[in-house]
């Protein structure tokens, strides 16, 4: 009872031993910056202090360039570091399951049979994954490469190539089998680009979520729609923007028409525009604080081709065509303007 009266309940406690958490923040923040990349996501992972923590602070690290492929099922992502000047590739690679919603994932070119398998879809692994790199990510890239068109669409993409029949009744077959071909190659199409859609918009929802835009040197972007390069190059800050359009098979004509947002701080501070299979929508005028520029119009006003005797062609690389724009260069005639 004296004890009780005299001193607090808990003086006689077991003192509970300081961790490293109760460092002041700033301390916190400089010993991050000076740990690596891949020290820094195991930190996320230790507990939840650690992640906000992380996630607060965004430390600086030795990632300077990011590439992300995807391919047939599967999601490719190089990372590149700098160690002082000593450059090191990293590979990661999200591949499409044996077992339905399954999906296999392994690191650097190491065979998939000894790949680490679990649950769900390939994209939703691979932005669970990239989500707090893309979101913490605080200094600027080198480079940033989100590119679509490692796979390419054929009329015989999953057609079995055959002999030509003799009979009436096995060119009957064979006509049948044409037919159940094509609409399998159809609706491979439209998977391939659901895939693609889905991953694009994972990333969007990411670089979205940031505080202030992720910088970085040079964009590279292959996707399937105008809308897609616009959305992204809202979140992103950039000096050089090189853009074109995807090989894929479901896309709408209207997919490639692209015009960008000239109120968009990157795009008011653009150094470099060069933009492929999209028709460009804005004015000559948009471009002109531009000093490299390489784009196609289906048609030039009268009014901009004075502006561009005005300001000196010299400046300007501007395609005309009226050809699909899915055909490769020299398959069709191009009128310059330079």
């Amino acid at each position: 009872m004296f004890l009780s009266k005299w001193f607090p309940s808990n003086w006689f406690s077991k003192n509970e031993k300081p961790t490293i958490m109760d460092m002041p923040h700033l301390v916190m923040e400089q010993v991050l910056d000076n740990v690596d990349f891949l020290t820094i996501l195991n930190l996320r992972k230790v507990c939840k202090s650690f992640r906000n923590l992380i996630d607060d602070i965004k430390p600086i690290n030795n990632l300077i360039i990011i590439r992300i492929y995807l391919e047939f099922r599967r999601i490719k992502v190089e990372l590149v570091f700098d160690f002082e000047e000593v450059f090191v590739n990293f590979f990661l690679f999200y591949q499409e399951g044996p077992e339905e919603n399954s999906c296999c994932i392994f690191k650097d070119f190491v065979e998939p049979e000894f790949a680490v398998q679990k649950d769900g879809h390939f994209v939703d692994a691979f932005l669970t994954d990239f989500e707090p790199i893309l979101k913490n990510q605080r200094s600027k890239l080198t480079e940033l490469e989100i590119k679509v068109n490692c796979f390419y669409y054929d009329d015989d993409y999953s057609f079995l190539s055959q002999s030509k029949p003799q009979s009436i009744f096995s060119r009957f077959l064979f006509k049948k089998f044409e037919s159940v071909s094509t609409m399998t190659c159809i609706v491979e199409r439209r998977q391939d680009d659901n895939i693609a859609n889905e991953m694009i918009d994972g990333i969007w929802r990411i670089l979205e979520s940031r505080t202030v835009p992720l910088e970085t040197g040079k964009l590279k972007l292959i996707v399937p729609k105008s809308s897609q390069v616009v959305r992204l190059l809202r979140s992103i800050k950039t000096n050089s923007l090189h853009g074109n359009r995807a090989n894929q098979g479901a896309s709408s004509p209207g997919d490639a028409d692209l015009t960008l947002d000239s109120k968009c701080e990157t795009f008011k501070t653009m150094e470099e525009l060069v933009i492929s299979k999209f028709y460009m929508g804005n004015p000559i005028l948009d471009f002109l604080h531009i000093p490299k520029l390489n784009i196609i119009r289906d048609s030039i006003p009268r009014e901009d081709i004075l502006i561009i005797k005005q300001v000196g062609s010299e400046f300007f690389l501007i395609k005309l065509t009226r050809e699909p724009l899915h055909m490769l260069p020299g398959d069709s005639d191009e009128t310059y303007a330079k």
